[in-house]
């Protein structure tokens, strides 16, 4: 009995286990997370008591900027329809050509067809 009390690895298991009793207690304490502040009524009362913003030269700079801004936005998406437009024509002017070329060549293979079918009946006689 007296090697049980006095064996390393009995004191060793106990210090292990205080070890992680105080790990997971220091955890628990962590992850505790403080809510909201309560709201302040001096702020509460004196929000509503602040007189509406006056237009200031920064503000009407700021409007004129931002006007500046909004036609020049609307700038780039004219120029941006008429390059959409002007790129829709080129397209049908190349689609027309294709179906032009098309066109020719069907009338090309039905011509030879005819030619072929008169040499035949030509043979014939």
């Amino acid at each position: 009995m007296e090697l049980a009390q006095h064996d390393p690895l009995y004191y060793e298991d106990t210090v292990i286990s205080s070890l992680m009793e105080e790990h997971q207690a220091s955890q628990n304490m962590e992850q505790h997370e403080p809510g909201p502040l309560p709201g302040s009524s001096f702020i509460a009362d004196h929000v509503q008591s602040e007189p509406p913003v006056q237009p200031t030269t920064i503000t009407k700079e700021g409007n004129v900027i931002r006007k500046r801004e909004v036609v020049a936005l609307a700038k780039l998406k004219a120029a941006a329809k008429k390059r959409e437009i002007a790129d829709q024509v080129k397209f049908d002017a190349a689609m027309e050509k294709l179906r032009s070329k098309e066109l020719k060549i069907l009338q090309a293979g039905q011509k030879r067809k005819e030619e072929a079918e008169a040499k035949k009946l030509e043979k014939e006689e």
